[in-house]
């Protein structure tokens, strides 16, 4: 029989991120601290590397959770054959081919047209917020 112990919320607002907060106060303050290191890394570095660091600090706050699902799911339908391949594939902890790969075109795509957007650091904000209604 399943215990019906709460479970304590400080082990629960933890998931899909490294910050403790909420998840509409962690999407917040990750996309406040990525407007910031884009606004401050472009006074003296160009578009792109501040975009890079831009999504190198959003990485780092979020845990890279949804990279971390995108590989898997690139592994998972490129690199089996079988359904059961596929699932075994998911569940490993390495990254393959195809999700390596894939991380790496998701990750420029995403720094060359935040670094393409004129203002950036607004846009970086406004995104972060619209995701959530998605």
């Amino acid at each position: 029989m399943a215990s019906t112990r709460p479970v304590p919320t400080s082990s629960c607002v933890t998931v899909g991120g490294r910050l403790p907060l909420g998840v509409p106060r962690r999407t917040s303050a990750t996309s406040r601290a990525a407007a910031a290191v884009f606004a401050t890394a472009s006074a003296g570095l160009p578009p792109l590397a501040s975009a890079l660091l831009s999504i190198a600090a959003t990485l780092l706050l979020t845990g890279a959770l949804h990279e971390d699902g995108l590989a898997d799911t690139l592994d998972g339908l490129f690199g089996a054959m079988t359904r059961d391949d596929a699932l075994r594939i998911m569940r490993d902890s390495r990254i393959g081919s195809y999700g390596a790969a894939g991380l790496v075109i998701a990750l420029a795509l995403k720094a060359s047209a935040t670094a393409a957007l004129p203002d950036a650091a607004i846009a970086i904000v406004a995104a972060h917020a619209c995701s959530r209604f998605l």
